[in-house]
């Protein structure tokens, strides 16, 4: 999730969290999952008797902090952990001036370890990224579907959760015309 000064003045950082947050107790306890935020540096975070926040800086040659088994967790045992940092992160992040987003290492680090687990990330998405800009061709809809499901993996679970993708989309929009 992109935590610069952007994405938290336009309200998409709270908005994206509020997302994640609503999409949570409709995921199935087998699921795994690792939050990252980035800005000009990307950030890890990894439970255990308590939670903790990982500041990877070097962008250039990103490596993982821990195993991605310690960061990639199921939400059997981490769901509370889970609903606790994405109620916290908006807070958290609140204040930053960051301007720049290091996208490009952090879907490119995300990509490479997808594959390790035998996973898709969604279309748009590849290891190969030399940019900090995501793909033109990724739309928020192929954000949402991973694989080639009959449905989709990640997506609305209700009129609510609908509205606030909607909402997040709009916020993407504006944000991309005032540029």
């Amino acid at each position: 999730v992109e935590a610069t000064y952007g994405t938290v003045s336009s309200g998409l950082l709270e908005a994206a969290f509020g997302c994640i947050g609503s999409l949570l107790p409709s995921l199935p306890d087998h699921t795994r999952l690792a939050i990252v935020t980035f800005n000009d540096a990307v950030q890890f975070y990894a439970g255990g008797a308590q939670l903790r926040q990982f500041h990877v800086p070097d962008v250039q040659d990103l490596c993982l902090p821990l195993p991605p088994e310690q960061l990639l967790l199921p939400l059997e045992t981490s769901r509370g952990m889970f609903e606790e940092l994405v109620a916290t992160l908006p807070t958290l992040f609140a204040t930053t001036k960051r301007p720049d987003a290091a996208l490009g290492a952090a879907q490119s680090r995300a990509s490479r370890d997808a594959a390790k687990h035998s996973f898709e990330l969604p279309p748009g998405l590849s290891a190969d990224i030399n940019t900090t800009e995501p793909s033109p061709s990724a739309s928020l809809e192929s954000l949402l579907q991973l694989g080639s499901f009959d449905m989709p993996l990640l997506g609305p679970a209700s009129t609510q959760q609908a509205t606030h993708l909607q909402q997040l989309n709009q916020m993407q929009q504006l944000q991309q015309l005032q540029r």
